[in-house]
């Protein structure tokens, strides 16, 4: 699970569930709502080789698709 802030002041989290780990194609996680109003979410997508690097024990760094004219950068480790 990983949370970012942005320029906007509002978070949203990342949460990878660890059966995706094993996967050998790409996976793509919708992060959770936050934002002014209805809110809005964001999606981050994993390589294969983001996964190996998690597996191993590693961190990376991914950044999220854009809605409402910005981003958010998210460092992911399995904890």
């Amino acid at each position: 699970m990983v949370a970012t802030t942005d320029s906007q002041l509002h978070t949203h989290t990342v949460m990878l569930p660890a059966a995706m780990l094993t996967s050998t194609t790409a996976v793509t996680i919708t992060t959770s709502s936050a934002g002014t109003g209805a809110g809005h979410t964001h999606t981050v997508m994993l390589t294969p080789a983001n996964l190996t690097t998690l597996r191993g024990g590693g961190m990376v760094e991914v950044l999220s698709s854009n809605m409402g004219n910005h981003t958010h950068t998210y460092r992911i480790r399995c904890t």
